[in-house]
């Protein structure tokens, strides 16, 4: 664990976890023992990556399953094209901004969404 700057500890034997923990606290050394969340320094999200768009579920360590669960659950309704529309909306932002900010309606819609008056904000 020399030079580690971070420690997962998932290991089925007994005890085993506990030592992991022991060792990497000595050291200073952040760690997560994984559906452990009595011995973890941090808890790490279940986590569905369509880059540029990631969805993750958590819960404070106390249900790690149930945000597995629910990560599977996200994952089957995220429509499988959902990058490629991501990247497409990324393409067409500059543009779709410039018509939505040239209209009066357009301006109002944005700083309605930031609760600013059009004074107030670049909107």
């Amino acid at each position: 664990m020399a030079g580690a700057a971070l420690v997962f500890a998932a290991n089925n034997e007994p005890g085993a976890n506990q030592t992991i923990v022991e060792a990497t606290r000595r050291q200073g050394v952040p760690e997560n023992a994984v559906d452990k969340p009595e011995l973890s320094d941090l808890i790490m999200p279940a986590i569905i990556d369509r880059a540029p768009v990631a969805v993750s579920s958590s819960s404070p360590g106390t249900a790690s399953v149930l945000a597995r669960i629910m990560r599977r659950r996200i994952d089957a309704i995220l429509p499988s094209l959902l990058r490629a529309l991501a990247r497409f909306a990324a393409r067409l932002r500059g543009a779709v901004g410039k018509i939505i900010m040239e209209s009066t309606q357009g301006r109002q819609y944005c700083c309605d969404r930031h609760g600013q008056t059009p004074r107030q904000s670049r909107c």
